[in-house]
This record gives structure tokens, sequence and C-alpha cells, in this order.
């Protein structure tokens, strides 16, 4: 019984739990060393022989450019979205190059009629044209 076999589950396999396991516990770990870098002072890390560190400038850089780097690239994937979508006025919102125009005599034969996109003239005329008996 191969991985193809077991379907697909919501539960994880034993392996990406354990996996999942050991990667949780490694950032509890890096965040500790983070903030104990931050906060103590450097004669104490010297002292515990760590001497070749960053500057203490990049315990606040650090942080505030990843999340500003975060706000930048939702703003211009949001933007870039933007300019691809056309207007409102532009056909291209309402048909596309592989709409299925339907048949002429479009009368259904069978009880369910062949698949094809409803032309917006139809849509627009059932929808709000009225009729005599409203």
């Amino acid at each position: 019984m191969g991985p193809a076999d077991k379907g697909h589950t919501p539960f994880p396999s034993s392996e990406r739990a354990v996996y999942g396991f050991a990667l949780h516990l490694a950032s509890y770990v890096l965040i500790v060393l983070f903030l104990l870098w931050a906060f103590l002072p450097d004669p104490w890390l010297t002292f515990l022989g760590l001497s070749y560190l960053p500057q203490k400038y990049w315990a606040v850089a650090g942080p505030a450019y990843c999340c500003v780097g975060l706000i930048v690239v939702v703003v211009l994937y949001a933007g870039i979205n933007m300019t691809l979508v056309p207007t409102l006025d532009d056909p291209r919102t309402l048909t596309d190059p592989l709409a299925l125009a339907p048949p002429p005599d479009h009368t259904p034969k069978t009880l369910v009629p062949h698949l094809h996109d409803i032309p917006m003239s139809t849509v627009n005329r059932r929808m709000f044209q009225r009729s005599p008996s409203r």
C-alpha cells in the first residue's frame, strides 16, 4: 500500500507530524535566542563567548524592514491586479474568445439543452424588459 493508495486525509502522516513538531519547537528556540540577543547587554553576551554578533540596530531594523516589505508586497500585488483587470465598459468583462455561442435555432429538443453561453442581450431582455402581464 503506497502513499497514493492511502488517499488524502486532513490529518498529517506521522512523518509530517514529527517534522511539524520539530519546526514548532525550533521556532520557539529561535525566538528565545533572538530576544536574548536583543535584550541582553553586550558584556553579558561576550562573557558567554558570543562576540561575533550583528549590531543591536538589526534587532529593531530587521523586523521593521520585514513589516514594511510585506506591506509593499501586498500593495504592489493589489496594484498590479488592478491594472490587469479590464474596465467596466470593456467587452472583455462580458465575454471571452472561448465563449460558446448558442445554436441558431436555440430551441431545446431535449430536456437538458446543450451547454452554451447566454448572450447579454438575452439576459437583459429576460430580466429587465417589462412584459404586458406585469
